[in-house]
């Protein structure tokens, strides 16, 4: 869990900092593991991202602000 967040969030500032079509061009964002499973009615669009031994998941801004994410800048 990222910073004592408990609550769907996404990595704006690790989103910055990676060569990445979808996250460069704002259609994903990254999320933390343990949220993959609110995605699972679209999981053909979400997708694993591993970022220094830790893994992500980029799923698309509408599904992400849809369940109520809140868009922290958090670099890891």
């Amino acid at each position: 869990m990222s910073a004592g967040f408990k609550f769907l969030h996404s990595h704006s500032g690790l989103e910055r900092t990676v060569k990445d079509k979808d996250l460069y061009n704002k259609s994903c964002v990254l999320i933390d593991e343990e949220y993959a499973c609110l995605f699972s009615d679209i999981s053909p669009l979400v997708k694993p991202f591993k970022r220094d031994g830790v893994m992500y998941y980029k799923v698309p801004v509408w599904a992400f602000v849809k369940r109520g994410g809140i868009f922290k800048n958090l670099n890891k």
